[in-house]
């Protein structure tokens, strides 16, 4: 019982880590897209680290390629919006200075919660990999203490 709920907080744990770090350079823009349902909230935040962290534009781009958000010298920011068009948005972040800089950013839609359910038969499975994981590094723990051990009788007969 003890393991399965190890698996559900591993699993939450991988799936609550969604954010991604971006490496802008000097001028750069980098570019992501996401689809959206109409009707539904779109949330999203970013921070800068960097030299020059405000120098960063931010732009968010509706399915017919109109502005639909747009964020200027912010080193940090999060916004919620309604979706009002189905589709592709596209989401830019650009370096408006020649340092560089770092972009961590997380992008979600209210619809993206159940999107990763995690099923019984998924638990099940889950449960059998994390079990020949351990098996797997309880093994590579023996071995290191293994080679430790010969490493250190090998140096008293020296």
């Amino acid at each position: 019982m003890a393991s399965r709920y190890t698996i559900i907080l591993l699993a939450t744990i991988i799936l609550s880590a969604s954010a991604i770090t971006t490496h802008l350079q000097k001028n750069e823009q980098f570019c992501v897209y996401k689809d959206f349902e109409a009707g539904s909230k779109f949330s999203g935040s970013y921070v800068v680290s960097g030299e020059t962290e405000t120098h960063i534009t931010v732009k968010i781009f509706d399915p017919s390629l109109r502005l639909f958000h747009e964020i200027n010298k912010e080193r940090d920011s999060s916004w919620e919006k309604p979706i009002e068009q189905t589709g592709e948005y596209k989401i830019c972040f650009r370096s408006t200075d020649k340092k560089d800089k770092y972009v961590s950013f997380d992008l979600q839609s209210d619809n993206d919660k159940n999107q990763f359910a995690a099923t019984a038969e998924n638990l099940d499975n889950m449960s059998d990999e994390v079990r020949k994981a351990y098996k797997l590094l309880e093994r590579v723990f023996r071995n290191q203490h293994y080679q430790h051990t010969r490493e250190e009788t090998h140096r008293k007969n020296i």
